[in-house]
Protein backbone atom coordinates (compact mmCIF):
# COMPACT_ATOMS: atom_id res chain seq x y z
CA UNK A 1 0.00 0.00 0.00
CA UNK A 2 2.30 2.79 0.99
CA UNK A 3 5.31 1.00 -1.98
CA UNK A 4 1.85 1.77 -4.22
CA UNK A 5 1.93 5.54 -3.31
CA UNK A 6 5.41 5.95 -3.14
CA UNK A 7 5.49 4.48 -6.74
CA UNK A 8 3.06 7.02 -7.85
CA UNK A 9 4.25 9.91 -6.50
CA UNK A 10 7.55 8.75 -8.23
CA UNK A 11 6.45 8.59 -11.32
CA UNK A 12 4.41 11.96 -11.58
CA UNK A 13 7.46 13.58 -10.42
CA UNK A 14 9.85 11.71 -13.19
CA UNK A 15 7.37 12.09 -15.65
CA UNK A 16 8.02 13.85 -18.82
CA UNK A 17 5.86 17.07 -18.72
CA UNK A 18 3.46 17.54 -21.74
CA UNK A 19 4.49 19.56 -23.99
CA UNK A 20 4.26 20.38 -27.79
CA UNK A 21 6.94 19.09 -29.99
CA UNK A 22 9.77 21.90 -30.91
CA UNK A 23 10.05 22.29 -34.72
CA UNK A 24 12.01 24.90 -34.67
CA UNK A 25 14.81 22.84 -32.97
CA UNK A 26 14.23 19.49 -35.33
CA UNK A 27 14.46 21.80 -38.22
CA UNK A 28 17.70 23.60 -36.90
CA UNK A 29 19.50 20.30 -36.25
CA UNK A 30 18.27 19.18 -39.08
CA UNK A 31 20.09 21.96 -40.89
CA UNK A 32 23.42 21.22 -39.24
CA UNK A 33 23.52 17.75 -40.04
CA UNK A 34 23.18 18.40 -43.31
CA UNK A 35 25.81 20.96 -43.35
CA UNK A 36 28.26 18.68 -41.38
CA UNK A 37 27.26 15.98 -43.75
CA UNK A 38 28.52 18.38 -46.77
CA UNK A 39 31.55 19.61 -44.69
CA UNK A 40 32.72 16.08 -45.05
CA UNK A 41 32.03 15.23 -48.39
CA UNK A 42 34.02 19.27 -49.45
CA UNK A 43 36.36 17.52 -46.78
CA UNK A 44 36.96 14.21 -48.33
CA UNK A 45 37.22 15.78 -51.60
CA UNK A 46 40.07 18.09 -50.80
CA UNK A 47 41.87 15.89 -49.56
CA UNK A 48 41.50 13.40 -52.21
CA UNK A 49 42.76 16.46 -54.59
CA UNK A 50 45.66 17.06 -52.42
CA UNK A 51 46.83 13.70 -52.46
CA UNK A 52 46.50 13.57 -56.47
CA UNK A 53 48.35 17.18 -56.72
CA UNK A 54 51.24 15.59 -54.32
CA UNK A 55 51.56 12.23 -56.35
CA UNK A 56 51.66 14.54 -59.73
CA UNK A 57 53.92 16.61 -57.63
CA UNK A 58 55.87 13.41 -56.62
CA UNK A 59 56.31 12.32 -60.35
CA UNK A 60 56.88 15.30 -61.78
CA UNK A 61 60.08 15.41 -59.54
CA UNK A 62 60.81 11.76 -60.49
CA UNK A 63 60.83 12.61 -64.19
CA UNK A 64 63.80 15.67 -62.93
CA UNK A 65 65.71 13.37 -61.12
CA UNK A 66 65.85 11.17 -64.05
CA UNK A 67 66.62 13.52 -66.71
CA UNK A 68 69.60 14.95 -64.41
CA UNK A 69 70.70 11.64 -64.26
CA UNK A 70 70.75 10.36 -67.52
CA UNK A 71 71.38 13.59 -69.26
CA UNK A 72 75.21 14.43 -70.04
CA UNK A 73 77.29 16.70 -68.30
CA UNK A 74 75.72 20.11 -68.57
CA UNK A 75 77.94 22.77 -70.54
CA UNK A 76 74.94 25.66 -70.51
CA UNK A 77 76.60 27.70 -67.38
CA UNK A 78 73.90 26.86 -65.13
CA UNK A 79 70.38 27.70 -67.95
CA UNK A 80 67.94 25.34 -69.10
CA UNK A 81 68.42 24.96 -72.98
CA UNK A 82 64.70 25.70 -73.96
CA UNK A 83 64.45 22.75 -76.86
CA UNK A 84 65.40 20.08 -74.46
CA UNK A 85 63.48 17.60 -72.16
CA UNK A 86 64.45 19.25 -68.97
CA UNK A 87 62.98 22.78 -70.87
CA UNK A 88 59.84 20.75 -71.52
CA UNK A 89 59.46 19.47 -67.92
CA UNK A 90 59.61 23.20 -66.91
CA UNK A 91 57.33 24.23 -69.43
CA UNK A 92 54.94 21.26 -68.08
CA UNK A 93 55.29 22.60 -64.76
CA UNK A 94 54.52 26.19 -65.12
CA UNK A 95 51.58 25.10 -67.06
CA UNK A 96 50.28 22.43 -64.17
CA UNK A 97 50.95 25.56 -61.50
CA UNK A 98 48.99 27.80 -63.09
CA UNK A 99 46.08 25.46 -64.26
CA UNK A 100 46.17 24.42 -60.48
CA UNK A 101 46.02 27.72 -59.49
CA UNK A 102 43.06 28.48 -60.67
CA UNK A 103 39.85 29.22 -58.65
CA UNK A 104 36.95 27.06 -58.37
CA UNK A 105 35.02 29.51 -60.84
CA UNK A 106 36.86 29.25 -63.51
CA UNK A 107 38.88 33.15 -62.33
CA UNK A 108 42.17 33.30 -62.51
CA UNK A 109 44.10 33.82 -59.40
CA UNK A 110 47.32 34.98 -61.13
Amino acid sequence: MMDEEVDRKLAALLAAPSRPADDAFAARVERLVLIEERLSRARRAAWRRFGLEMAGAAAILLVFVVLERSGPAADSAGTVPPLSAAGAGLLLLALWVLVSSRSADGAGAV
